[in-house]
């Protein structure tokens, strides 16, 4: 699965902390705001009054648990001052989910068979 797609952010996966490395040096706090809200993620619990750092420190989790990541990347291309960024934003956006793992008996799921017949 793409960082994109994961429900928790990891700061310890390689991508996840390149990543939140470029943003911090991209942007300070007040566009870190600017560009969630574009996203749609729920900002309500994340202090933007802070340093850059702490902004996304607190603001990557929120947009993975909330299902926004892919849609806060997707923001940030579009901003003119991501050019830093982009080749690793475009190579995580590109990333497809992987594919459903198999239970351990080597079989699919009862719907997933059912979806294929």
């Amino acid at each position: 699965m793409s960082l994109l797609d994961e429900t928790s952010y990891s700061f310890s996966d390689p991508d996840g902390r390149a990543l939140f490395d470029a943003l911090v040096d991209l942007y300070r706090a007040d566009r870190a705001e600017s560009l969630a809200l574009r996203a749609g993620v729920p900002v309500t619990t994340i202090n933007f009054r802070t340093s850059a750092v702490d902004a996304w420190q607190n603001l990557l989790p929120v947009a993975a648990r909330s299902g926004k990541l892919r849609d806060l990347a997707a923001a940030i291309m579009a901003d003119a001052e991501s050019v830093a960024v982009r080749a690793l934003l475009q190579r995580l956006i590109d990333d497809a989910p992987r594919p459903r793992r198999r239970s351990s008996s080597g079989s699919t799921s009862r719907a997933s068979r059912r979806a294929t017949s």
